[in-house]
């Protein structure tokens, strides 16, 4: 990393939600967005590993693993506005399954130990604040988050309750409700309720060493995860030992990835090598429906036609990505079986790379049942990924026929928009007999269009290469990156085609560059400071003017940008001839 990693992470911790660094790592791998949150909630994992397994060197490695599994969970984690009630819990899981295995080692080594007249020594006995930990991981999301912000992380109410989107009072009777749960719960086992001295200081080493191992390209494809999972948390003489013991599977399972062995291995002798999981009979089925052929671009599938299997998929998502509880899976699945559709990415092996839910719209009517309408085609395309609302043109004729009945999308990954959208328009009409059509057209627009050598230029109360975003300089905060009272500001870091992909988003309109090729080279830094989302529309709309906003960006850039007349693909979604 170009500075050291407590600096970069201090100086970039307040400024931006978890799930939108996640999201920065998960698209660019982006070393910097996952150092923060390394550094944001290192302390509560690593507290966490170091009560359970007490062992340094052990809750060293189970600290990593933590954030691999992170790593390959990205995808689906990214936009979550916090993790770190997610991360307690799999901080707890990881370092049990560890200890676990480590016990079952320990044990192997003792007998051996005693068959050569040595003598050995057994593990340290469990911390009992470790039972806080356990305890808390059990609590639902509403009651653990306002503990572990508020009582642990010892942050601000009013930050906290801004951060989560609810009120304070609303904060505070959450936090009275998780205080007499715990207490209730530590009392079975004789312990009081105590948060002091729960976040354990991160060995900078460690953190740097974390975040090197993340983007170095760890959750690339789950067998190699799970290869540096494995290296990462056992060192090669304990490998050879758990091999022959028999332990790698449960200890590689339970932290839910595929097992795979390492290149290299001690010369030992050990027993018959464990059979990989099977996969499941479910998983065969759906994969068999929804995996992509090699010419295809897209496939709907309407909702008669999708499979039994398709409960147990998405009973795998509400497990794994939202750590749903066996009591309340059945109102769960119903929930997402109703009212939800899915979007999944498959990439040019056929394997799955992604899947979404797509979430349909429910009508109430004046004294009568609610009334599922389907998901909104208006939606689809930016579901999909490939549009932005501003570039869409949707004909009112359609009314209630934009629904449609929560059919399930399969989607080539990376597929060009010139290509999806005719094979989406021809999917929909043919195994949905919709009433409208999509329909990808040229059209001429006025557009902003960037050319020019870039030369930051910052405003004076920044440092080198930073650069602000803004339409009137009142609503910029000097100070810092971090949140100011009246405003959202957005910490952002690319080279300049991210740039003007970022300004073109928040801007809904056309930023483009010339037509030569933008310089790749050097990224930079971007905050961007807007009003609260939750104003008048016309205020938000005023304060992303593009004429002021590109103005100054065009000062602090050294870019040249100007209006122009140009083509551009637009959206059409209009009613069947």
């Amino acid at each position: 990393m170009p500075a050291p990693f407590t600096r970069l992470a201090v100086r970039l911790a307040p400024s931006q939600p978890d799930g939108d660094l996640l999201a920065r790592f998960a698209q660019d791998r982006d070393e910097a967005a996952f150092a923060v949150l390394v550094h944001r909630h290192g302390p509560t994992v690593y507290g966490v590993c170091r009560r359970i397994l007490g062992n340094a060197a052990d809750a060293d490695d189970a600290f990593q693993t933590v954030f691999l599994v992170l790593v390959n969970r990205a995808d689906a984690l990214a936009g979550r506005g916090t993790l770190g009630d997610w991360l307690q819990g799999v901080a707890v899981r990881v370092a049990l399954k560890a200890r676990t295995a480590f016990a079952r080692l320990r044990k192997h080594e003792r007998r051996a130990a005693e068959r050569r007249g040595e003598s050995a020594t057994d593990p340290p006995p469990d911390e009992p604040s470790e039972w806080l930990d356990r305890e808390l991981a059990e609590l639902p999301a509403r009651f653990r988050e306002p503990v572990l912000l508020c009582l642990i992380q010892e942050r601000p109410r009013a930050e906290v309750a801004a951060e989560l989107g609810i009120p304070e009072g609303t904060l505070a009777s959450r936090l009275d409700a998780a205080r007499k749960r715990l207490a209730g719960r530590l009392a079975r086992h004789r312990l009081p309720l105590a948060f002091a001295g729960l976040l354990v200081p991160v060995p900078a080493a460690l953190a740097s060493a974390t975040v090197s191992r993340a983007a170095d390209g760890a959750g690339a494809a789950i067998h190699q995860l799970a290869l540096e999972v494995t290296t990462a948390m056992i060192s090669k003489t304990k490998w050879a030992a758990l091999v022959a013991v028999g332990v790698l599977t449960a200890f590689v399972g339970g932290l839910m990835l595929a097992s795979a062995g390492p290149a290299e291995r001690p010369a030992v002798k050990r027993n018959a090598p464990v059979p990989e999981k099977p996969v499941p009979k479910w998983k065969q089925e759906f994969d068999k429906v929804y995996t992509l052929m090699a010419d295809e671009v897209v496939k709907v599938i309407p909702r008669a036609d999708q499979p039994k299997s398709r409960r147990d998929f998405i009973r795998d998502q509400l497990e794994t990505f939202e750590g749903v509880k066996p009591e309340n899976m059945e109102a769960a699945l119903k929930s997402r079986e109703d009212q939800f559709g899915y979007v999944v990415n498959v990439d040019d092996k056929g394997k799955f790379s992604y899947a979404q839910a797509v979430g349909g719209i429910t009508m109430v009517p004046q004294n009568g049942p609610k009334k599922y309408l389907g998901i909104g085609v208006m939606g689809l395309p930016y579901h999909l990924g490939r549009f932005r609302s501003f570039e869409m043109s949707f004909d009112p004729a359609l009314n209630d026929s934009q629904f449609m009945d929560n059919p399930d999308f399969v989607v080539r990954k990376d597929a060009p928009r010139d290509k999806l959208i005719p094979a989406l328009d021809k999917a929909l009409r043919e195994q949905l007999t919709v009433k409208f059509t999509l329909e990808l057209e040229s059209v001429e627009r006025e557009v902003w269009v960037a050319s020019g050598k870039l030369a930051i230029k910052p405003r004076a109360w920044r440092k080198a290469g930073q650069v602000d975003v803004y339409s009137d300089e009142a609503n910029v905060n000097k100070e810092t990156f971090s949140h100011a009272h009246n405003l959202t500001p957005g910490y952002e870091k690319g080279d300049v085609p991210q740039f003007l992909a970022a300004l073109q988003y928040n801007l809904q309109t056309w930023v483009m560059w010339t037509d030569d090729a933008p310089p790749a080279k050097p990224r930079f830094d971007w905050t961007n400071h807007w009003l609260k989302p939750n104003v008048a529309w016309e205020e938000r709309k005023a304060d992303r003017d593009p004429d002021k906003v590109l103005k100054n960006v065009a000062e602090q850039t050294g870019l040249t940008i100007k209006k122009e007349k140009r083509k551009v693909p637009v959206l059409f979604i209009r009613p069947l001839k």
